[in-house]
């Protein structure tokens, strides 16, 4: 997982999301970490 990865890792675990939510924004992060 790259450092953008990481940034919004931490920021839904601040932002207390829902699991989905939080799932979803961590694999759209690792998607464009692969780009």
């Amino acid at each position: 997982m790259g450092p953008i990865g990481q940034v919004l890792f931490l920021a839904t675990q601040q932002l207390n999301l829902p699991p989905r939510v939080s799932c979803h924004l961590q694999m759209m992060a690792a998607y464009s970490c692969l780009i």
